[in-house]
């Protein structure tokens, strides 16, 4: 939570912050505690093979936003925002993407959680490989917005990737305390 304080100037102490076994189980736990029947979740895609499963076995709708080769598999708001109906409770982002990496810009990122402030939905931003960029890319992390939109920002992470850490399975997130 300190980290992510000075970094970006989010308002997470700790206990708003929530220590998992690995980042699939923050996210898990995320979906969990947002995600019910009849509602939709919109995620960028290609992408990993766990999230519209864990969005399903919280009993929503995954809704897939196709992302291009052409450009890289930037995730752009428009289609984002174009997707959203009346039944979308949250958007969950990994950038940079696995398995694409594909990254979204901080104006794309501050479009989305704008517009789910204002629908009452969710941006779940995944940025477990937030250090494997290349090509001049920079890291944009939707803890920068969390200030702004309190209620809005969940952010998850873990150690595994950028640390080396595979086997000890140490994740987190970040986010309003009743989630």
């Amino acid at each position: 939570a300190e980290r992510y304080r000075q970094r970006y100037g989010a308002p997470w102490g700790a206990a708003d912050t929530m220590v998992t076994v690995g980042g699939k189980a923050a996210l898990f736990e995320v979906a969990l505690a947002l995600f019910d029947h009849g509602q939709e979740v919109i995620i960028p895609s290609p992408c990993w093979v766990s999230l519209p499963e864990q969005v399903r076995f919280a009993g929503a709708q995954p809704v897939f936003v196709e992302t291009r080769g052409e450009d890289g598999f930037r995730m752009h708001a428009a289609p984002v925002l174009a997707a959203m109906t009346e039944r979308t409770r949250g958007v969950i982002l990994n950038s940079p993407c696995n398995p694409t990496g594909g990254v979204i810009l901080p104006e794309d990122l501050r479009r989305i959680v704008a517009a789910c402030a204002a629908r009452g939905a969710t941006v779940v931003f995944d940025e477990t490989y937030e250090r494997f960029l290349y090509d001049g890319a920079e890291h944009a992390s939707a803890a920068a917005f969390a200030a702004e939109f309190p209620e809005t920002v969940v952010v998850v992470g873990s150690f595994s990737k950028t640390y080396a850490m595979t086997g000890w399975r140490i994740g987190y997130a970040l986010g309003p305390r009743p989630v």
